[in-house]
């Protein structure tokens, strides 16, 4: 794996969340060299799972977001189940309540985990102290320029 050190920011992530306009520059890259790259695709696998982590919760909410399917899904069995024993008598084996309850308590505690967890992105968010905007250009004046700045006639009412 390349060498990174712990820690490091990810410069495509940052060059991105500082928000200047971009624009694509396409070029055939040199071939290499020396040697062989150390990059294969389990590392570039790692970095995009870095850079996907490191500047987003999406995974949590997608991990909220599939609780709550499971859930609904379990519900929505149950009711099944329900309907097709109290309306139409059919017997039912006691496996489905038991996966009904599995499925239930499992997608309750996805989606605890990723409300859990966008709490730790935030966290961290705020942790990393990144600033909350930049400024393009400033000017700063001093009071005795802005005074030598006024017009004649105001500094002879004066």
């Amino acid at each position: 794996m390349p060498w990174r050190p712990a820690g490091a920011p990810l410069l495509k992530g940052l060059a991105t969340w500082i928000g200047f306009r971009q624009v694509r520059v396409d070029y055939d890259p040199a071939p290499r060299a020396h040697g062989r790259t150390s990059w294969n695709v389990w590392t570039l696998i790692g970095l995009s799972i870095e850079g996907l982590t490191s500047f987003s919760v999406a995974p949590l909410r997608f991990a909220s977001m599939l609780g709550v399917l499971m859930a609904a899904t379990a519900l929505l069995f149950g009711a099944w189940i329900a309907v097709q024993t109290f309306l139409y008598g059919k017997d039912v084996p006691g496996y489905p309540s038991l996966a009904i309850g599995l499925m239930v308590l499992g997608g309750v505690q996805l989606m605890m985990i990723g409300v859990l967890g966008e709490y730790i992105g935030k966290l961290l968010s705020e942790i990393k102290a990144r600033p909350v905007y930049f400024v393009a250009e400033h000017s700063v004046k001093s009071a005795d320029a802005s005074a030598k700045e006024k017009p004649a006639a105001s500094r002879a009412a004066e």
